[in-house]
């Protein structure tokens, strides 16, 4: 756990802006391994990674955060059987790639969903509540241009699923 947390917090602070998707996606392991272990079995992971995607720049740090958030707010008071999902596949024939993550934690009411989907959009950061989310969506944007960014699906007592398309 020791050495994870290292390698997290030294991928955190050097290099370079975009990176391989790949190099993401071993700190997100790394990561998921210290929560696997954490909270003792009780919330596991699968990672559903197309060969075809792993090489794709993005920018540094964009999923972990999510990551958290599927934890903290989803799965923390789930007793067993919690499940986070990280899956990573071309978009069709185009060079766009989604990366979906998922839980099957607590999921969010229509209005918190609404609120929610309101303060990634919003330009005005001062008055949201989720300002993480929002900060990922905009650097997406800046990166890849305004058609691109992040999507929130959920459901109440059934998960929710965080998509971002680059």
């Amino acid at each position: 756990i020791c050495t994870n947390m290292a390698d997290l917090f030294r991928y955190s602070i050097k290099g370079a802006f975009l990176v391989p998707l790949e190099n993401e996606l071993n700190i997100i392991d790394k990561y998921l391994y210290m929560i696997e272990v954490r909270f003792q079995g009780r919330i596991t992971y699968k990672l559903e990674v197309s060969e075809n995607t792993k090489d794709c720049l993005i920018p540094k740090m964009i999923l972990q955060p999510i990551v958290e958030n599927a934890l903290l707010h989803g799965l923390e008071e789930k007793e067993e059987g919690g499940m986070i999902t990280l899956q990573v596949e071309r978009c069709g024939n185009s060079d766009d790639v989604r990366i979906t993550i998922s839980d099957n934690g607590c999921g969010m009411d229509e209005m918190t969903l609404a609120t929610l989907r309101r303060d990634i959009e919003e330009k005005n950061p001062e008055k949201k509540e989720s300002i993480g989310l929002y900060n990922i969506n905009q650097r997406i944007k800046l990166c890849y241009g305004e058609q691109y960014g992040m999507e929130v699906q959920s459901e109440l007592e059934k998960g929710t699923s965080v998509s971002i398309t680059i």
